[in-house]
């Protein structure tokens, strides 16, 4: 290969694994103001290499430094919506949409989208201790958090969907603070627990369509491809590799895997393990025996 093929081939190489700038903006802000902030939602599936468009910035925060953050955004001119009729806040469940969210302006391949910073109360709350700054994780093995930029995530490739915005899938230049990938399954899984509840197709959580994108995606690759999560055996617990199993079997299905995720989340609250939703106050099951297979569930 001649010098100038090596040069044109680096430098496509950069431009693919080098971040579009707008989420980066938002990120080096909370962390040069020493907010730590962890990386998830769409963004997230893409640097563990799933191709799925993209329409927000996803950002978990401590819950005590919510204040700091929303000041070190301020003073970078970022101001939160408060259109009381912004189409953003035009949904059914207001629990899926961050208490505060910021319009992401025209930018690059970002046409609109939304910036959503998340309590870790509401989003990664069973991550044990608090979200590290990406100098805390630097050469560090760390079950629950890594770097964007770690070796073990694929490597970048062009994106295949040609979405708006246009992005690429895979690992990143530069490190930001993200889930591993186990983590972020047990997490998306724990909030189904918590949130969902049979006949709630109105209120279909992100996170669940998320977990079930990135489990279907996983299940589709040759054996030994992703050693992240390489077997839904190494997930913590019984009920979420059975959940999986099942969802992704072909002798069973989505009906039986719901059925029996529904008649454990039912066993789960009579432990005491759920007790009350963020979602309005309401309380996850009620103590209704077989509750899986009725016909008829009241709040």
């Amino acid at each position: 290969m001649s010098s100038e093929q090596a040069e044109q081939e680096d430098e496509a190489t950069d431009k693919i694994a080098q971040p579009p700038p707008l989420e980066v903006v938002f990120i080096n802000v909370l962390n040069n103001f020493g907010v730590p902030c962890a990386l998830v939602g769409d963004l997230a599936l893409r640097v563990y290499g799933m191709s799925v468009a993209v329409r927000s910035i996803d950002l978990v925060l401590d819950d005590n430094i919510i204040p700091q953050a929303v000041y070190a955004l301020h003073q970078r001119g970022f101001q939160p919506c408060r259109d009381p009729y912004c189409e953003a806040s035009d949904i059914k469940d207001k629990y899926f949409l961050s208490s505060q969210h910021y319009h992401i302006p025209p930018s690059g391949p970002w046409k609109r989208g939304l910036f959503n910073p998340w309590r870790k109360s509401h989003l990664l709350e069973q991550v044990p201790g608090r979200i590290p700054l990406p100098d805390d994780l630097a050469n560090v093995n760390n079950e629950a958090w890594m770097l964007t930029n770690s070796p073990l995530l694929p490597s970048p490739q062009a994106d295949q969907l040609g979405g708006s915005p246009e992005r690429w899938v895979g690992r990143w230049q530069i490190g930001v603070v993200i889930a591993t990938p186990k983590a972020f399954i047990e997490q998306m899984f724990w909030h189904m627990l918590r949130d969902l509840r049979p006949n709630d197709a109105m209120y279909r959580s992100p996170w669940e369509q998320q977990l079930c994108k990135f489990a279907v995606w996983l299940k589709c690759q040759p054996t030994g491809f992703y050693p992240l999560c390489s077997d839904f055996r190494t997930l913590g617990g019984t009920i979420l590799p059975t959940f999986l199993n099942m969802l992704l079997s072909p002798y069973e299905g989505h009906r039986e895997a719901y059925d029996y995720f529904y008649s454990a989340q039912s066993d789960e609250f009579k432990r005491g393990h759920l007790s009350m939703s963020p979602r309005r106050g309401r309380k996850i099951c009620q103590p209704v025996e077989n509750y899986a297979l009725a016909g008829e569930w009241y709040y």
